[in-house]
Parts: C-alpha cells; sequence; structure tokens
C-alpha cells in the first residue's frame, strides 16, 4: 500500500509538470503570435510610408515642372507685350523716331564684327569699346530721318532677327546712315517698319538722279 501510494504520488507530480509545460508552451505560442502580428503590422506601415514617398516625390516633380513651364510661358508674354511696345513706339515718328534698345544693341555688335578685323592693325582701340568712327557702342544710336534717301533692293533678304527688316527684290525703300556710321548696315524705313538693312542688297537711287542732274551741267561747263 505504501508503494501504490509513492506511485500515485509520482504520477501526480509527472502531471503537475506537464501541466506547468504545456502552459508555458501555449504562453510561449501566444507571445510568438502577438510578435508575429506586430512584426506584420510594421511592416504594412512602413511599406505604406515608402509608397507614399514615392507618390510624394513623383507629385512634387509634376508640379516643379508645371512651376517652370508657367514661369517660362510668362516670361515669354512679357517679352512679346514689350517687343509689341516697342514697334508700335517706334511706328509713332516724329522728329525724334523712337529706336529700340536692341535694335542700337544690334547695330554695336554688327558693327564691331565688321570692324574688329581691321581695327587691331589700325590700333584705333578696343575692339569691345569702339566702334566705326570712334564713337563708343555703349552710346544711343541716333538716326536722322531728314536725310532718308530712297534705295532699291536688288535682291530677297530675309531678316536674321527682330533688328532687321525682310527685303523683296526691286521695292524701294527709305535708307539713312546710323550713327554711329556701319560699313555693312543702314537704317531703313519699310512704310510704317523700321530696322536695319545691309548695304549689299540696295542701289541707291537718289544718288543717280543727283548724277543726272549734274551731267548736263558738266557738259555745259566743258
Amino acid at each position: 500500500m505504501q508503494e501504490s501510494c509513492q506511485e500515485s504520488t509520482q504520477h501526480a507530480g509527472t502531471a503537475v509538470e506537464r501541466w506547468h509545460l504545456a502552459r508555458g508552451c501555449l504562453g510561449t505560442e501566444r507571445d510568438l503570435r502577438v510578435a508575429q502580428a506586430e512584426f506584420d503590422r510594421q511592416s504594412e506601415i512602413t511599406k505604406l510610408l515608402l509608397d507614399g514617398i514615392s507618390t510624394s516625390q513623383a507629385s512634387h516633380l509634376r508640379h516643379l515642372h508645371a512651376f517652370i513651364q508657367t514661369q517660362v510661358r510668362y516670361y515669354k508674354q512679357c517679352t512679346d507685350v514689350m517687343d509689341q511696345l516697342q514697334r508700335e513706339l517706334a511706328n509713332l515718328g516724329g522728329p525724334t523716331p523712337y529706336v529700340p534698345l536692341e535694335l542700337h544693341d544690334g547695330i554695336a555688335s554688327k558693327t564691331n564684327a565688321s570692324g574688329s578685323g581691321g581695327g587691331a592693325n589700325r590700333g584705333g582701340g578696343s575692339g569691345n569699346n569702339t566702334g566705326m568712327g570712334g564713337h563708343r557702342l555703349n552710346q544711343p544710336m541716333h538716326v536722322n530721318t531728314d536725310q532718308m534717301q530712297r534705295a532699291r533692293v536688288l535682291c530677297s533678304y530675309d531678316a536674321k532677327d527682330h533688328t532687321e527688316l525682310n527685303l523683296n527684290a526691286n521695292e524701294v525703300i527709305f535708307v539713312t546712315e546710323c550713327s554711329p556710321v556701319s560699313e555693312d548696315y543702314m537704317y531703313g524705313k519699310q512704310g510704317l517698319m523700321k530696322g536695319l538693312v545691309p548695304r549689299a542688297f540696295l542701289e541707291m537711287l537718289d544718288d543717280e538722279k543727283d548724277d543726272e542732274r549734274d551731267r548736263p551741267a558738266n557738259i555745259a561747263a566743258f
């Protein structure tokens, strides 16, 4: 009977140990599931945040491109408006015609380009500061419209920029010298339009009439 009690006690102790082990396993498994769930939740949050960063970056670049394009259109429109205003002012005429600033810059650059080759040999000064006839290129350009003469266009000419005039063959325009004088260009008036015209494309008409008027006088003198 004593042996039966001992066996019963051993079985009871073993059962208690097994119960404690099972309970511990259940607790550990529960903790593992909680940790796995928390890990999955944080992983999903991180994924969403990374996707949000990519979306935000793409949206930022898209709005940046739109901003730059809007700026370009705005400044282009401002430039067009100012160019139109300068053309309207130049077409008003009057005793002192308005000459656009960029037109003067175009004459200065063209004069400098044409005179730079011989200027160094003549020792006429720096090519960046001095133009034809000793005039500084940064001085305002003056045009004497009272001394305009007629000229016939020898062949058609397409303007290289907005400072020049488009010319058609055999049309007659009015031209005068620029100040400072340019070897390659004259200041022309074509209806309401004014601008630079190349000398090589022009034939002066008033000079021919002056020669015809002077010829009989010279013959009579002989």
